[in-house]
């Protein structure tokens, strides 16, 4: 055989090769290629993790601060009776803790002068539940903070990552419901600004460009 034969077997010799490698390829690029109904399927099977873990994260610290921490009760402080005396002097009323509410009139009609017997009481519940509602946002805010933390230094998994991003988040806006009307305007601001340098810092470690 001579030698330009020789080089004409090789050619086709390895186009063969480069055309069976070709189509062999063409299928599994063909067999591993994923369906956009599998894509969306995933994506709604990734929110709905993520959602299922942010919302029992919190629902956690809730019901275990419930446990560690109960709430004061209003009859614990005040008793609640059936019946109660009438009391019609300001000595008696003043004696047993109570408001005296002197008689007046409104042009209409007379209102009766009448005993709050439960003024001093009430008072002490009040002041114990501002004191819990406040003891309980500083619970979510270090609790929200320490997921945030979490969230940013976590490895391996950013479905975790996320979950605890806005897990953080949830927590600070839980334990703001119950304490925000006793804040004052100065600690609202403080909050505020923190948790919006929060959120920019945690955007900014998140989603880098």
């Amino acid at each position: 055989m001579s030698k330009e034969k020789k080089e004409e077997v090789k050619e086709e010799a390895h186009e063969e090769v480069v055309k069976h490698t070709e189509h062999k390829d063409h299928k599994e690029h063909k067999a591993h290629k994923v369906p956009k109904e599998t894509k969306k399927h995933g994506a709604l099977v990734r929110y709905a993790v993520m959602g299922g873990i942010v919302i029992l994260a919190n629902l956690f610290v809730v019901y275990a601060l419930h446990i560690a921490y109960p709430e004061p009760k209003y009859e614990n402080f005040c008793k609640v009776e059936q019946t109660k005396p009438i009391i019609t002097e300001e000595a008696d009323c003043l004696s047993v803790g109570g408001q005296w509410n002197a008689s007046m009139e409104t042009g209409v009609d007379k209102v009766t002068s009448y005993c709050n017997q439960d003024f001093s009481c009430s008072q002490e519940y009040s002041q114990a539940n501002t004191l819990y509602q406040r003891n309980v946002f500083i619970v979510f805010v270090v609790i929200g903070v320490a997921l945030l933390v979490g969230s940013i230094f976590l490895q391996g998994s950013s479905l975790i990552a996320s979950s605890l991003s806005f897990a953080g988040i949830l927590a600070f806006i839980i334990g703001s419901l119950g304490y925000w009307s006793n804040m004052n305007d100065k600690l609202r601001v403080v909050i505020l600004g923190l948790a919006l340098v929060t959120l920019l810092y945690l955007a900014w470690k998140k989603f880098e460009d």
